[in-house]
């Protein structure tokens, strides 16, 4: 279980810093976390192991990220929380409710087993299904941290879903982007791409790949300069040229625009 509690922290922390540039923490808590594979037996081990987790959240590299947020929270925890909830923006609800909520209980139990205080810890007891006196010290540590497995797991899947989401969002704005240079693009040398003698040229440029320009002008029984000359205001954007020989030049249509004009001619997008 320590294993696990460290690569869950260890994963969070560096989707943390990919997501805002952010150190969750000045440095991997890694004494209390190991120290959570320690024995529960009576309520004084039980006290120090959920001490113990809740101080790998007071860890948390609280100033720096109060001041990334621009809030000033009070404790960590909620710092914590205003982090996932500013990174994760469409998962308030689970960070309300799969995430603070029991991450709270554990705060709430903790400052039970400390400081003895009473208020509200009957809502922690009904949480965590316990009754006083507390007993089976080491279930109830059991179930703490299950608890505190699931929600850091938890935590590590919204922020993946937020990386998703924006990954998402740049594909479709690049695609928007796409389809608003090819309207220009089309529309720019519209003059050229439909002209009855460029096109055939052109099509035939789509069809074959790539041909060298002396080879057109054979084809469609044109002068090559003649065939240059059409050709040549779509060179770089549309067509690219290579060097053949010391009479004539490659012509080939550019790969990204290929399903462009295939779309313009044929009304298909490949």
């Amino acid at each position: 279980m320590t294993s696990k509690l460290e690569a869950l922290f260890e994963s969070l922390s560096i989707k943390v810093h990919e997501q805002t540039g952010l150190n969750l923490f000045k440095e991997i808590p890694l004494s209390e976390i190991r120290s959570m594979s320690s024995d529960v037996d009576n309520e004084d081990s039980l006290r120090v192991r959920i001490t113990d987790a809740c101080n790998i959240f007071d860890r948390i590299n609280k100033k720096n990220i109060d001041q990334y947020l621009s809030v000033s929270s009070k404790g960590s925890k909620t710092t914590f929380i205003n982090l996932m909830k500013h990174i994760c923006k469409n998962d308030h609800v689970l960070i309300s409710q799969e995430i603070e909520k029991p991450l709270g209980m554990i705060f709430l139990l903790r400052g039970y087993l400390v400081h003895r205080r009473n208020s509200n810890i009957k809502k922690g007891l009904d949480y965590f299904q316990l009754s006083l006196p507390l007993s089976d010290f080491q279930g109830i540590w059991n179930k703490v941290i299950a608890i505190l497995c699931q929600l850091l797991e938890l935590a590590d899947n919204a922020i993946q879903r937020a990386r998703n989401d924006i990954k998402l969002k740049q594909d479709e704005i690049d695609t928007d982007l796409q389809e608003v240079l090819a309207r220009r693009m089309l529309k720019k040398y519209q003059y050229i791409l439909d002209g009855n003698k460029s096109k055939p040229i052109i099509l035939q440029l789509i069809s074959s790949g790539h041909l060298s320009d002396t080879e057109l002008a054979t084809q469609f029984n044109l002068d090559v300069l003649k065939l240059r000359e059409l050709l040549l205001d779509l060179v770089p954007h549309i067509i690219s040229i290579k060097h053949r020989d010391m009479e004539s030049t490659e012509l080939k249509i550019d790969d990204h625009v290929v399903p462009i004009l295939k779309n313009h001619y044929f009304g298909i997008d490949s």
